[in-house]
């Protein structure tokens, strides 16, 4: 049975490597509903995860937007560290949407900053806040999303990025010792391969060998609660 055409509700999503986060949207007052978080590795595609979520709530809505941890070049969309692939034509008839807007993840991201509040964000240097200057925002996860937004005169521009990729600085000795040991069997160590859900796995088991610890088999999230809680 078909499912009912809600004109006002946009189907919106959060696609990485390891998660995909989906809710409904208000696009009037883009109040949220319907929050859900899958595993990738529970569906096999992209489409397949969308169309599981909104058969369970028997909606259809006519718009969606997708944001994917992925450079969006062209109609393919090729998750950087996932196997989902697809393009755009296609996930667009999948669904049924009207009309489908796909961006990178972090370059959705980076819209949103002009509407945080002055104290979530952190300015790098300068002796103050300067109106429309330039902004970033770094995201760890399954990789490392970077992206930009500059003022266009008229509007914010997003300008995603491949940053996660750019060769990683070590300063310190200490940094240097957990650097020789990340890019052992490497061709090139990349920032992604620290500031990242794996990467965080790897560095703890350097930092282990360093130390002369033994280092057990942990996946990141472990990692994470083992480690020491700010207060």
């Amino acid at each position: 049975m078909e499912q009912p055409r809600r004109s006002r509700d946009a189907l919106v999503a959060d696609i990485g490597g390891t998660n995909a986060r989906f809710a409904v949207v208000d696009i009037d007052t883009l109040e949220l509903s319907n929050i859900k978080h899958f595993l990738c590795s529970e569906h096999p595609s992209l489409e397949d995860a969308a169309i599981a979520y909104l058969g369970a709530l028997g909606i259809a809505p006519r718009h969606g937007a997708i944001a994917v941890a992925a450079p969006i070049h062209g109609e393919l969309i090729t998750l950087t560290n996932s196997s989902w692939r697809c393009s755009r034509a296609h996930l667009r008839d999948a669904i049924a949407f009207e009309d489908l807007l796909v961006l990178n993840d972090l370059q959705a991201l980076a819209l949103s900053l002009p509407h945080l509040q002055g104290s979530a964000l952190r300015q790098i240097g300068g002796l103050g806040i300067i109106s429309r200057e330039p902004k970033v925002v770094v995201g760890p996860g399954t990789g490392l999303g970077v992206a930009g937004l500059v003022w266009g005169g008229d509007a914010w521009i997003a300008i995603s990025t491949e940053g996660g990729h750019v060769s990683l600085a070590a300063h310190t000795p200490l940094e240097q010792e957990i650097a020789c040991k990340l890019a052992v069997g490497r061709d090139r160590l990349s920032a992604e391969r620290v500031l990242s859900g794996p990467g965080l796995a790897d560095l703890y088991v350097s930092i282990a060998e360093i130390e002369n610890v033994r280092a057990d088999t942990l996946i990141p999230n472990e990692v994470i609660n083992r480690g020491p809680r700010k207060k």
